[in-house]
């Protein structure tokens, strides 16, 4: 997961358990990276960083108007990481090398409507630290998902929103047997009641991987 740093408006740590609002395994907290919308991105953006541990970090956006279609942004990010050291001075062989590229559309169908539409593709490489009988080498790593998301504020204390995902990801070790091709859709629906000081969440989600 290497998320796209200049579009990060908050990263939440929330505690405890989270699954009706988050799903499934959500039992011991989330940690939620909220991006920004695309009408606060417009413009174009690059930022570029390099150092001894992450070496290099290079990131491009461009953010545009779509008139009465909202707003859109289409950005870029490689990033390479160094590898760390063991406590004798040793290399830990963990070197990190990401790519990804990804959109966001934000729009508003009607007044009391939103519509968020974003994906994303990676692809990246990192050193194997386990050397277990024999050290693995270079696991590849690639994937895409896209990801819709509408909400509908039905009346000022009632929320509904429906989120769909697909999400593909592929793992390989070439040195081993091991590979890895997984598929996953999840669909999900909630709705968020406010009763004076009490708020009321319940809905569902399904699935299949």
């Amino acid at each position: 997961l290497d998320t796209f740093l200049p579009d990060v408006e908050r990263i939440e740590v929330i505690r405890g358990p989270g699954a009706a609002l988050w799903g499934t395994n959500a039992i011991n907290g989330v940690v939620n990276i909220v991006t920004r919308s695309a009408s606060e991105t417009r413009g174009q953006s690059l930022q570029a960083s390099g150092g001894t541990e992450l070496k290099s970090r290079t990131a491009l956006r461009s953010g545009h108007a779509l008139g009465r279609f909202g707003d859109a942004r289409v950005y870029a990010q490689q990033s390479e990481q160094d590898g760390l050291r063991a406590a004798d001075g040793s290399d830990s062989f963990n070197v990190m090398r990401n790519q990804m590229v990804g959109f966001r559309s934000d729009s508003k169908p009607a007044a009391d409507q939103t519509l968020t539409l974003a994906g994303e593709h990676y692809r990246g490489q990192r050193e194997d630290p386990f050397q277990f009988p024999v050290r693995a080498g270079n696991v590849e790593t690639s994937g895409s998902h896209l990801r819709g998301q509408w909400n509908w504020q039905a009346e000022a204390n009632r929320e509904w929103q429906v989120q769909a995902l697909y999400d593909r990801s592929k793992r390989l070790i070439p040195t081993t047997v091991f590979r890895e091709n997984r598929d996953l859709a999840r669909l999900g629906l909630h709705h968020r009641w406010q009763l004076g000081r009490h708020t009321l969440l319940a809905g569902g989600h399904y699935a299949r991987s």
